[in-house]
């Protein structure tokens, strides 16, 4: 059939039969495009169907980066050149300087879709070029003969499918596209669209999780060619100085703030959560990156590789052959899962000549991996091709992989499963952020939004956020020290009642949440089942103090006449995720109520007062 396919293109294309570029069979050309359609066909399928419906990652995800963004473009904050501009929806007005930059894709998006569709249209265009990114470097740079053709095509399909956290957009996506870029000008095969690649990648990434390493890395790579040739590659060195550049003028604000412009310390500098010493530890968690990768570049197995890269050296090994860019891989992957296991150890030395290195996270060159075990695979499967039983091997190990990375790939076979009726654990976007739920809530309580604060008590704060809730709890890389300080006593009995939760918010804090000792840190509790917390113990008048007037609760507390709390009215429906509680926080003296207006005065003031910059 498909010989039949290729005669049919051939008579109507005859310039195509004349003239097959690279000597590639039509055959090959026309299974890989059949292949690849049906592929991405059938995979973005389920989101395309179900639209808002759809199954979105939460944790990491719609839990805080995905709100984050929505809500830049939403407070119309995106494009604010002001760092000092609060985000008053935010914990009671959060500097624009602690939120990324408006000049973002994965951003932009947002002016011009949905929600929702600006997060599936910015996933399905990441996974795409993440497909053609890995096939042209594998064609241009490592499967180069005519015969490598589909294997380079079946590698690029596993790359497409990584469940990658493509709310950072091409951070790890593009990156073969940004090596394909690279190596051309490395190799002198300089074109203007290298340069344009090299240039707007950084308006489509996360430099805080990709720019330090990639740039290390590309050194690396220029100063061993300067030491193996004896010559300094201008071209290459002026195109990561591009590639730098371009970070920094898009992430203008966050370069200024680590500069010491900000007029706040952020609660970073405080950061305290490398602790693991023991170097059983260190090694089971070096062993773990090595055998899984990182959670946001798909958290995929490699056991596959692993099998195809032993094979291969064994291969090398008793033909007495140099393995080259093979072995080079192989170390550099050891390396960073080693440093990866003992980056508290790392730190912990780095940290004596500069205290304010602890807020900065070198752990993720993992975030490299990916590509690295790609371009592992694929030199390794060519070694297989040599012999005459290459076949079975080398496609049985590309299926294992495959079914590996789709194993782990929880938005498509959760989508897959609601688009077919079938129910899942986690709630879908819809389900997720209830926004019908939530406008019953606001128009029980009456009043505009911006007069009042609330918290959140098992249900996450960017749901709140996304309906329109002004919160001081949030999920927040960065944000003032002062108000976490302020925070604190809220939350400050439940944090002594646990040494885990205390060390999770006094150590990192991110997660400015109402932590309580019953829940612990697994505090989201889902609508069909029925919790109660028994004896919370909240500062109620702290909270008071700045604006908090609500407890927009997903448990029962039980006790929170006793402190202060005043159960308005439950709130649900048969279809909705969550049951929530309304609770009215009451004031310990009536008299003594603080305004909203009062209380973002004097956020303001705490962050005047103090001095400092943020780190990324």
């Amino acid at each position: 059939m498909l010989h039949a396919a290729a005669a049919r293109l051939q008579k109507a294309f005859p310039a195509l039969a004349a003239r097959q570029p690279d000597g590639i069979n039509l055959n090959h050309r026309l299974i890989l495009f059949v292949v690849t359609f049906a592929t991405m066909s059938i995979y973005f399928l389920p989101f395309l169907l179900l639209g808002k419906n759809s199954y979105i990652t939460i944790f990491d995800n719609l839990d805080g980066e995905f709100v984050m963004k929505y809500l830049l473009v939403a407070t119309r904050k995106a494009l604010t050149f002001d760092g000092s501009s609060p985000m008053a929806i935010i914990m009671n007005g959060l500097p624009r300087a602690a939120l990324p930059s408006g000049l973002n894709v994965s951003i932009l998006l947002f002016y011009i879709f949905p929600p929702v569709w600006a997060y599936l249209v910015n996933s399905m265009c990441a996974h795409v070029i993440a497909f053609f990114g890995m096939f042209l470097l594998l064609r241009k740079h490592f499967l180069t003969d005519e015969d490598d053709y589909l294997l380079a095509g079946a590698l690029s399909i596993c790359f497409f499918l990584a469940p990658f956290y493509t709310t950072h957009g091409l951070t790890v996506a593009g990156q073969p596209l940004l090596a394909y870029a690279f190596l051309n000008i490395r190799n002198g095969q300089r074109n203007w669209k290298d340069y344009l690649i090299i240039l707007l990648f950084p308006l489509w990434s996360n430099i805080a999780l990709i720019a330090p390493f990639a740039v290390t890395a590309l050194l690396l790579i220029l100063a061993i060619d300067w030491f193996r040739s004896r010559r300094f590659n201008k071209h290459f060195f002026l195109a990561i100085v591009l590639f730098a550049s371009a970070y920094a003028v898009l992430q203008y604000q966050l370069i200024n703030s680590i500069l010491g412009s900000n007029t706040w310390v952020s609660h970073r500098t405080t950061w305290n959560r490398w602790l693991d010493f023991a170097v059983s530890l260190n090694l089971k968690k070096s062993l773990d990156a090595l055998l899984t990768t990182n959670y946001l570049t798909g958290g995929f197995s490699t056991l596959p590789i692993i099998l195809a890269a032993g094979g291969a050296l064994v291969l090398l090994i008793a033909r007495k052959r140099r393995a080259g860019t093979l072995d080079v891989l192989a170390i550099a992957i050891a390396l960073i899962c080693l440093e990866f296991g003992f980056w508290d150890w790392i730190i912990l030395e780095v940290g004596r000549f500069d205290s304010g290195l602890r807020a900065f996270n070198g752990s993720r060159y993992t975030l490299l991996l990916p590509l690295f075990w790609m371009l592992l695979f694929a030199l390794s499967l060519k070694e297989f091709k040599r012999r005459n039983w290459r076949f079975p091997i080398v496609w049985c190990l590309v299926g294992l992989q495959a079914l590996a990375i789709l194993k782990v790939n929880t938005e498509f076979i959760n989508s897959a499963k609601l688009l077919v009726g079938r129910q899942v654990f986690e709630p879908s976007f819809n389900r997720f952020f209830d926004e019908d739920l939530f406008a019953q809530i606001d128009k029980f309580i009456g009043r505009p939004k911006d007069s009042y604060r609330v918290v959140t008590l098992g249900i996450h704060p960017s749901v709140l956020e996304f309906d329109g809730f002004y919160t001081l709890d949030s999920y927040q890389n960065n944000y003032p020290l002062s108000y976490k300080l302020r925070f604190r006593p809220i939350i400050a009995k439940e944090l002594d009642k646990d040494a885990a939760l205390r060390e999770y918010f006094d150590g990192w804090g991110n997660r400015c949440y109402i932590f309580t000792g019953e829940l612990g840190l697994n505090s989201l509790c889902y609508g069909k089942w029925h919790r109660v917390v028994h004896n919370l113990q909240l500062d109620t008048t702290q909270l008071r103090a700045m604006g908090g007037e609500y407890v927009i609760s997903a448990v029962e507390i039980e006790n929170g006449a006793q402190h202060g709390l005043r159960l308005e009215k439950e709130f649900f429906t048969p279809d909705s995720f969550w049951h929530i509680y309304l609770y009215y926080v009451l004031p310990a003296n009536p008299n003594s109520v603080v305004s909203v207006t009062q209380t973002a005065t004097a956020a303001k003031d705490n962050r005047t007062a103090s001095a400092g910059g943020q780190v990324p």
